[in-house]
């Protein structure tokens, strides 16, 4: 089943690489260098990936072991202005979501359109949204989502956090580490219904983003979530 699945969201790939829309692929990479894969196939002791660029990449695989290089299935690559209810409808059924590429406006309405319900968590760290200015009601409603990654991605030109999780009552951890919300003007009802929020991450963020969060999560009286502005130092063993 997975390997038909993976054959059937290359192929989905491939034919919207063509035509310049957003589709749902494979990705491959270590660290932040993440690409997207063609084609995937077994050769010796090797396993061989294509890329979009029509480029090899090439790892040592050992028979019953992961291979050396990460592989996501569906995530979903982006192009503005082309996320469609469809290809959400399928990113859906995988109960995680993984975005890369880059978006507009408009898509981030369409996730607000269409209802995620089975989405248990989301990573925007791959995901160009320098041209987003709102996130408005971007998981209403979401009642499984566990957990968020925005990766940093939303800037000082995003201004609404409006109802951003609101009845995401399983949501227990965000992280808005490397985010900058200073210029956030409205954010009510952003953690609405949250009640098992337990941690937000802002490592790295300025004060202003800091003070958005802890105003948001106080109008909704979640008083008791920790809110990490550093990493945890080191233990060094004696």
């Amino acid at each position: 089943m997975k390997i038909l699945t993976l054959v059937a969201s290359l192929l989905v790939g491939i034919t919207a690489m063509q035509a310049q829309t957003a589709y749902i692929s494979a990705i491959i990479g270590n660290g932040n260098d993440w690409k997207i894969v063609k084609s995937i196939e077994v050769n010796g002791n090797q396993v061989v990936y294509t890329l979009s660029d029509d480029s090899q990449v090439r790892a040592d695989a050992v028979h019953g072991q992961p291979s050396a290089l990460p592989v996501i299935h569906d995530a979903l690559y982006c192009v503005p202005g082309t996320v469609t209810d469809i290809l959400l409808q399928e990113v859906n059924k995988t109960t995680a979501l993984v975005l890369c590429g880059a978006v507009n406006r408009d898509d981030i309405r369409n996730f607000n359109k269409y209802y995620l319900p089975q989405i248990k968590s989301a990573d925007f760290s791959r995901l160009d949204m320098s041209a987003v200015t709102s996130v408005h009601s971007l998981f209403y409603g979401c009642a499984a989502l566990e957990r968020v990654d925005f990766g940093g991605k939303i800037g000082s030109q995003v201004t609404i956090l409006f109802q951003l999780f609101c009845n995401c009552t399983s949501l227990e951890e965000v992280d808005f580490s490397g985010c900058d919300l200073s210029g956030v003007t409205e954010y009510t009802n952003c953690f609405l219904n949250c009640s098992n929020l337990r941690t937000i991450k802002a490592v790295g963020c300025n004060d202003k983003t800091v003070e958005v969060l802890r105003n948001a999560l106080s109008k909704v009286d979640l008083n008791g979530v920790v809110i990490v502005t550093s990493e945890p130092t080191p233990t060094t063993a004696r």
